[in-house]
């Protein structure tokens, strides 16, 4: 909800992400509805890795906002964490959010 106005108000009540279209509604919604963001997916993705790889900085926020920061450190199975997938997505909005909620490249600490 980065600029104070929140579009997922609007939103259908499931919209499905399309390049990352809408992804931090969804993310928001599941987060709401008691989902686990601890919870590994494909490939050992964390929501937050998967929110980081969309390059979507509302949905990383929406993940940072309702999670503990013990997933900040997660790595999926080719070690990358949030901060990685962030990066190759080009997103400066997520790295920024990510840099400031304590992210930190693996094997640099």
């Amino acid at each position: 909800m980065r600029g104070g106005t929140d579009h997922c108000e609007t939103a259908p009540t499931w919209t499905r992400p399309t390049n990352g279209a809408k992804l931090c509604c969804t993310v928001r919604r599941l987060l709401a509805a008691g989902a686990d963001a601890g919870l590994l997916g494909l490939g050992g993705r964390t929501v937050l890795i998967a929110a980081a790889e969309s390059g979507d900085a509302d949905a990383v926020e929406a993940v940072l906002s309702t999670t503990k920061s013990g997933h900040m450190d997660a790595v999926d199975w080719t070690g990358a964490t949030a901060l990685h997938k962030a990066y190759e997505a080009g997103s400066a909005g997520a790295n920024q959010l990510l840099l400031m909620s304590g992210g930190w490249p693996a094997g640099l600490r």
